[in-house]
């Protein structure tokens, strides 16, 4: 279950302490606080990632799945279908605290100021104080809660199982309003200029008031929408379980175009500068262009791809269920190198301070780079 650049223990804790105090230290500003790095879900990460060949920094095991990592102040947090949180020193993979849920958490944290929140499978949505995981509020809804919530001007955005999406005051947790739609809601909301945009079982994407959950339009597609939109430049984008990649108006829903990949798409899509990036469940990785919908390139990895990619600093990342983390050239998908973590990886990478994170079947990983410790 190793991967092919496998280290003595004593080198690792070696490569540990190195690269914490040589140019890896995570600093204030060096951040991913929550799902796809940001509100609008660009997958857009500060950086950044790791130089020269890759090296295995630390990993956690455990016989379950995480979710996606988040990353502040030198601290990442993520989910565990072990029903815990954890906090962990992003450096060394030590765990400063866990908070235990009555059920698998599969929702990935968003952290704001000195509060975490997240949903549990027990069908709560949690919020926690960030440095020691004491429960400051906890929301019930009707079912589970898998998705990751978004928070923008002191309101959490979250969809859950019982079809609803809610918004919760983040100070106490106070229903706002909900919204119902006609099936369950996987998919994570992106907000941008006071508009929640979300997806559905029910087949739909939905634009809402994110004053007050008004519906501002709904696009229908074949399949339900359990994808996370991302938005940039008056489009919002998701891939479909129809195979297709959909751009659309972000303020009518208008259809601008779509791409057919052939298989169902359960990779997030990342936007930045112009080029929506994606994955499909045949494990090729497509780069698009943002306006039209034009092909620039795709790389064909060699497993399935639920993983959904991130960029920082002119590089791709994004794993595999052959537990594969790949790095491609923003450009042109050229392989940089890839790395091999021994289980199936389907989260979406946390790239900052030199470190890829990533979640998978059994494990949260740090990937660094060789030159980091030069």
């Amino acid at each position: 279950m190793w991967n092919k650049l496998r280290f003595p223990a004593a080198l690792c804790v070696c490569l540990i302490l190195v690269f914490s105090s040589v140019g890896m230290t995570l600093g204030k500003t060096d951040s991913v606080p929550m799902f796809r790095g940001d509100s609008a879900h660009t997958g857009k990460m500060p950086g950044p990632g790791p130089a020269g060949e890759p090296v295995e920094l630390w990993r956690q095991e455990t016989p379950n799945n995480y979710t996606s990592a988040v990353v502040v102040e030198g601290v990442l947090y993520v989910g565990s279908f072990d029903s815990a949180v954890f906090a962990l020193d992003a450096a060394t993979g030590a765990e400063k605290w866990r908070f235990l849920t009555r059920d698998w958490v599969g929702s990935t944290p968003a952290i704001v100021g000195d509060t975490i929140y997240f949903g549990s499978q027990d069908s709560n949505v949690y919020a926690l104080d960030k440095a020691t995981g004491e429960l400051r509020w906890k929301f019930e809804t009707g079912d589970a809660v898998g998705d990751s919530p978004t928070v923008v001007g002191g309101v959490v955005y979250v969809g859950g199982y019982d079809g609803n999406v809610y918004a919760l005051d983040a100070t106490n947790g106070n229903e706002l309003w909900r919204f119902v739609t006609g099936s369950y809601v996987q998919s994570s909301p992106a907000v941008v200029d006071g508009v929640v945009y979300i997806g559905s079982a029910d087949n739909n994407l939905y634009a809402l008031d994110a004053n007050n959950g008004s519906e501002l339009w709904q696009f229908y597609s074949e399949f339900g929408v359990t994808t996370s939109p991302s938005i940039a430049k008056g489009l919002v984008f998701f891939g479909g379980s129809d195979g297709f990649l959909y751009g659309l108006d972000a303020a009518s829903g208008a259809e601008r175009w779509r791409f057919a990949t052939g298989e169902p798409i359960i990779s997030s899509p990342a936007v930045v500068s112009g080029v929506v990036y994606f994955g499909s469940r045949a494990g090729t990785v497509y780069a698009l262009v943002a306006a039209t919908g034009e092909e620039r390139w795709q790389f064909v990895t060699d497993g399935n791809v639920y993983s959904s990619p991130v960029l920082a600093d002119g590089v791709i990342y994004i794993g595999n269920e052959e537990g594969n983390v790949y790095a491609l050239t923003a450009k042109t998908g050229t392989e940089l190198w890839h790395f091999n973590v021994g289980v199936g990886v389907n989260s979406s990478p946390a790239v900052v301070g030199g470190i890829v994170y990533v979640g998978g079947y059994g494990g949260i990983y740090a990937i660094a780079g060789s030159e980091n410790a030069k």
